[in-house]
């Protein structure tokens, strides 16, 4: 493997290949935030790590802040598997290795049919599965306390495709790439709300009834549906919520959606539970449907640009849903105290 970090002159090139406009925290949060498609992938990529807190949000430090973090995930890479790379699934607990190999192998299709969409030149010298593997692995033993829930695959093997990307047209090691991708998937599951609520039910379930309350006032005849078929948000917000809508769209949908999140993360708990209601009120279901969770799950065709323009509707409090949508995702309330992330490297200006 290649260890050896670029000059910053030449990642301070790669950062050039897009548009120019982002130069601060907040020119990335507009970027984010402003919806459209085809957007500059590497504009993108800069504006997840700087909202994740990953690379200084001054341009000017940029390279350094980047070449710190990479630095970190390589002295890991060298300090549990020594001089042999292969085979990373070897250092996870069995459990977590009983997931992951049946995981990565599955998603693999989807990577590849998906990453040259947006310029990732995929070949046999390139070990996709290799690179997933040891993120995960070196995100298990740093942090346990991230445990792999099936799917999460999907953050890495987007991020990557992003990194992947940016790499071979700015001259970088295909290692820098996984480097950024291992720092990214950590940010983000750290942050998910829903990693958090698994292991306690009791504060799971009221999650969601507080959902279920807000889907009351705000659709009530499709609230009325769910509860004629004794069914909850719960038994399909738990995966909206852990995938961050991953599995319920294209590539570029999803994307779409996670600049929403990202770009929002002083209150992203609360465009998390925004978008989870749009996706809700959007799914069309028959009366006569026999089973209408696997209707909501694999039936529906959806409108981004409605569940967008939805979410930010709810968050922004423009519907009639009196006051039990800030019981449950108010970015107003007094007990709202902005968002952390627990990762290897978190960069502070």
């Amino acid at each position: 493997m290649n260890f050896q970090l670029p000059s910053e002159v030449i990642l301070t090139d790669a950062f050039r290949l897009g548009e120019g406009m982002i130069f601060s925290y907040d020119d990335a949060r507009k970027f984010l935030l402003t919806d459209n498609h085809g957007k500059n992938m590497v504009d993108r990529l800069i504006s997840y790590l700087i909202c994740l807190k990953i690379i200084s949000p001054l341009r000017p430090k940029w390279s350094e802040s980047l070449l710190i973090a990479v630095d970190m995930y390589y002295s890991s890479l060298k300090y549990y598997f020594k001089d042999d790379y292969k085979n990373a699934l070897r250092i996870v607990s069995t459990k977590s290795e009983s997931i992951m190999s049946v995981d990565f192998p599955r998603t693999l299709g989807w990577f590849n049919e998906m990453a040259p969409t947006i310029g990732a030149e995929i070949s046999k010298e390139i070990d996709v599965l290799e690179i997933i593997s040891r993120i995960f692995a070196i995100l298990e033993r740093e942090h346990p306390e991230l445990q792999y829930t099936q799917g999460f695959d999907r953050y890495a093997y987007s991020f990557f495709a992003m990194a992947l990307s940016f790499c071979q047209k700015g001259s970088l090691p295909i290692e820098f790439g996984e480097a950024i991708t291992y720092h990214l998937v950590c940010n983000t599951i750290s942050l998910l709300p829903m990693t958090k609520l698994l292991d306690d039910q009791q504060k799971l379930m009221e999650h969601f009834d507080r959902l279920d309350k807000v889907l009351m006032n705000y659709d009530y005849q499709k609230y009325k549906l769910l509860t004629d078929f004794n069914a909850s948000i719960l038994f399909f917000g738990v995966r909206f919520e852990m995938l961050l809508f991953a599995d319920e769209h294209s590539f570029e949908e999803t994307l779409r959606i996670w600049d929403q999140i990202f770009g929002r993360l002083e209150s992203y708990e609360y465009m998390i539970n925004a978008f989870t209601l749009a996706h809700v009120h959007q799914a069309k279901i028959e009366d006569d449907c026999p089973n209408v969770l696997e209707s909501i799950l694999h039936n529906q065709k959806w409108d981004v640009d409605k569940l967008i323009l939805d979410a930010n509707a709810l968050l922004h409090h423009q519907k009639s849903i009196k006051e039990t949508l800030c019981e449950a995702c108010c970015p107003k309330l007094t007990r709202f105290h902005g968002y952390s992330i627990a990762s290897d490297f978190v960069f502070f200006e």
